[in-house]
């Protein structure tokens, strides 16, 4: 049996990252629900993604944390690397809901944005609702697809302390076509929707934008910096040979992870904070004329 650590410390530095960038991204997301106005229908997706976002860095926070803890301390216990299986399958689950739920977004703003008529006639026959329930279900698909499809039998080899060396080869294809294709048209459709976004600014000489849309630029920052570029980057240090689990542990959970965090931020400080003051000026001037209406009176 090798004696070395299976996690280095650079390893557990990320790990710990992540665990941070989870929590952080647990806090803000229920901040964000709890004073996020809910009365335009085109914030549904929004909500229920930042709930997604809630249920995603709680389970991942216990993840990277059991997978460091199995990583130092309980090198040889089948029962817990199996508990970290089960745990970081879940996580991924309802990583997949997410994805599709941001890919739905997009796609529903550049809709939006580049066919406002076609979106206002055809939008009522669509319902938010049956969104989620589908991003849902398709998160759910993946336990018949892993155990039934790839028959898939848990036998977690030592020295594995992430999801992607656990998995098979024939889910783990599966795994990695989903997140291309998903995370290619969400890029795509962000990018032709910040483009015009960002022509209509230049046109107009404001940077008036609806809620909706500003979350959508946000998305694209987000995306780039956390999905995409992170699996360029993958591409290359792995050619390299330098890219291993000792290395770095559960690299791509940590980055979308602290994608998350950020998103949280920015969405506190645009739409929560600017919400904020907004409800902050309208009851002072209120205040103000019930005042002026007493003295006068």
């Amino acid at each position: 049996m090798d004696n070395q650590p299976i996690m280095n410390v650079s390893a557990l530095i990320v790990t710990a990252i992540g665990v941070f960038s989870s929590l952080f991204a647990f806090a803000m997301n229920i901040y964000i629900l709890k004073n996020f106005e809910r009365k335009k229908n085109d914030m549904a997706l929004f909500r229920f993604r930042f709930f997604l976002d809630v249920v995603l860095g709680s389970t991942t926070a216990v993840y990277l944390a059991s997978m460091g803890i199995s990583a130092v301390y309980i090198k040889e216990s089948t029962e817990f690397a199996n508990f970290v299986f089960h745990i970081g399958f879940f996580t991924s689950n309802i990583g997949v809901s997410r994805s599709l739920i941001t890919l739905a977004i997009s796609i529903e703003r550049f809709v939006a944005v580049y066919f406002p008529i076609l979106f206002l006639q055809k939008h009522p026959f669509f319902p938010n609702s049956v969104i989620p329930i589908i991003a849902i279900g398709y998160g759910v698909f993946e336990y018949p697809v892993l155990y039934s499809f790839c028959n898939f039998e848990l036998n977690i080899p030592y020295g594995c302390v992430t999801l992607s060396c656990s998995l098979n080869l024939c889910f783990y294809q599966y795994w990695t076509t989903y997140k291309t294709i998903v995370y290619i048209l969400t890029f795509l459709s962000t990018i032709v929707l910040t483009c015009k976004l960002l022509l209509k600014i230049h046109e107009s000489q404001s940077n008036n934008l609806t809620r909706a849309n500003r979350l959508a630029l946000i998305d694209c920052i987000v995306i780039f910096l956390f999905d995409f570029f992170p699996i360029l980057f993958e591409k290359l240090v792995t050619q390299k040979n330098i890219f291993t689990p000792r290395n770095l542990g559960s690299y791509s959970t940590v980055t979308k992870l602290s994608g998350c965090a950020v998103e949280a931020f920015l969405v506190y400080r645009t739409v929560i904070r600017k919400q904020d003051f907004v409800n902050e000026a309208t009851t002072s001037k209120v205040s103000s004329i019930l005042v002026v209406k007493k003295v006068t009176s």
